[in-house]
Parts: C-alpha cells; structure tokens; sequence
C-alpha cells in the first residue's frame, strides 16, 4: 500500500517510538535504521530521565531526516467545563484523574 492514517496517544515516548523499530510488527513503513534501534535499546538503559530523552530527541531527529512517515493530523481533544467545575485536568494519554475535581455549589 501506499498510505495509511494511523495514531497514538501516549505519554512515555518509548511506547510511540518503539513503534519504528526494524522488524517492529506495527512498523506499517517497514523502515529500518541502524542508529535508531541502538538508541531504542539505549533508551532503557540511560541512568536518568534527561539522557533518555536526549535518546528519543535524536531518534525523532533521524525520523524526521529519512521521513518514514509524514504526520498530516494532529488529534486536538477539546472540552467544554462548565466554570462550576473545578480542579478538572486531563494528560496526553486522555486520563482524567477525578481525584482533584469538584463542583462548586
């Protein structure tokens, strides 16, 4: 085939990244590069959070030079709250943590 609309919610880039990993079984582009596999594997080997996403950064960074895929839509979530309802907050993985909301009289 020659395209495909395809997409994710995740808030942990691994899980979005590792995706685009040679013989990855949801690699739709069957694209493969070398460096981005090591840095895949890298990733969850790094000693901190910064230089795990110093990783992803040049993955993305080597995605973008060979384009294996090209995002044409970015999904928006919008929400209408009434001003009543306080403490209400959602994340990238479209969870909404209850705890924190109320009703205000």
């Amino acid at each position: 085939f020659q395209i495909a609309r395809s997409g994710w919610l995740m808030s942990e880039p691994h899980l979005r990244l590792d995706r685009w990993a040679t013989g990855n079984a949801n690699n739709d582009a069957q694209w493969s590069h070398p460096e981005f596999d090591r840095l895949l594997e890298a990733s969850l080997a790094a000693p901190t959070q910064d230089l795990r996403y110093e990783r992803y950064q040049r993955m993305e960074e080597l995605m973008i030079e060979d384009m294996p895929i090209l995002p044409l839509y970015f999904v928006s979530l919008p929400r209408l709250i009434h001003p009543k309802v306080v403490g209400y907050r959602t994340n990238v993985d479209d969870a909404y943590p209850w705890k924190d909301t109320d009703l205000l009289p």
